[in-house]
Parts: structure tokens; sequence; C-alpha cells
């Protein structure tokens, strides 16, 4: 476990969440909206595997062009909302695009959207994005999870690592996800 966890200013932040925001959001759950993101890497490609013996392995892999792919989505209780893959990790710029082109125009006055503590999602231009739009802007407490929202992410990576190759282009994300 991690020594921080202990920390009275982060247990105090817990017991926050916990005790005052979880009963209220309880009571409106279809106005939630988790912000999560996950990552394919070309790397994680099989480079060796078996074959019969006097017998020749063939797949595919890409050639010469490794890099990652992100996809970001919000997800809200019944479905998901602007999937969006970029070429490359995500970074502030990368972000901030993403809620001003893709999730706030999805958004309704109310919503809240929540983010874990990924240094790139506390954003001056998200957050401003948001309130725009009338929306809250939440980030969850250290050591948190998104719980069951983060077990829709569970099967994209095992299923785009089972793709026969990640070509140098965008992966379809209806395609990656979880039915």
């Amino acid at each position: 476990m991690a020594a921080d966890l202990a920390r009275p200013d982060v247990a105090a932040r817990r017991k926050e969440w916990i005790e005052q925001r979880q009963p209220r959001m309880r009571r409106e759950p279809g106005r939630l909206v988790f912000l999560d993101e996950n990552a394919v890497n070309t790397k994680m490609t099989r480079l060796r595997g078996r074959a019969r013996r006097g017998q020749r392995l063939r797949a595919r892999a890409p050639y010469a062009r490794w890099g990652t792919q992100t996809f970001i989505a919000g997800l809200p209780a019944d479905r998901l909302v602007a999937p969006w893959v970029i070429e490359g990790p995500i970074n502030r710029t990368s972000f901030n695009t993403y809620i001003e082109t893709q999730l706030a125009p999805t958004l309704s006055r109310g919503d809240v959207v929540i983010a874990d503590n990924l240094s790139v999602h506390d954003s001056a231009v998200a957050k401003a994005t948001l309130r725009q739009r009338g929306a809250w802007f939440l980030f969850l407490p250290q050591y948190s999870r998104l719980g069951a929202r983060r077990d829709s992410w569970r099967g994209s990576c095992g299923i785009a690592r089972r793709q026969p190759c990640l070509e140098h282009r965008a992966v379809d994300p209806v395609r990656i996800l979880p039915s």
C-alpha cells in the first residue's frame, strides 16, 4: 500500500469524497460522465512465436512504425460518449482539444465530468470550457479507482493485442470495445 494513502490530507479528501460527494452523485447517476483514456502501443505486437517443427511462423507486424495510439472517451451510466483516438500519448494540448471539440458538445447543463489525477487533466482551458457548458469538473481523490467504469476498458487492450496487425491508421474505437 502506498505511504501517501495514510497522509491526513489525502485521507480527508477521500473521506469528503465518500461521505459528501458520493451520496449526492448517487441521487442523479445519469448526470455523471467518467472520463478515462487507454493507450495501445504497437510495440505490444508479438515478435516471437511458436510453430510446428520444421515450419516457419508467419505473422504480420508493423514495419518500422512503432507508436502509441490513445483512446479517450466519456463513460456515462448507460453509453459511451465522445470516443476519440489520437496518435501518440495524450498531452495537455490534445486533452484540451478533446474537451473543446468532442466532449463539451455532448454535455448538458448540470452534468458532472469526473477524471482521475493525470496531470494533463488539470487544465484551466478544459475547466473553462466545461464551465461554459454548465458542467462541473471533478477529480477523483488520490488512490481512487474508477471502479466499474474502468472495467469497460479491460478487454480493449487484450482485443487490440490479438489483432493481426496494428498498422499506421486510427484504430476504430467501436471495434476494440468489448460488447
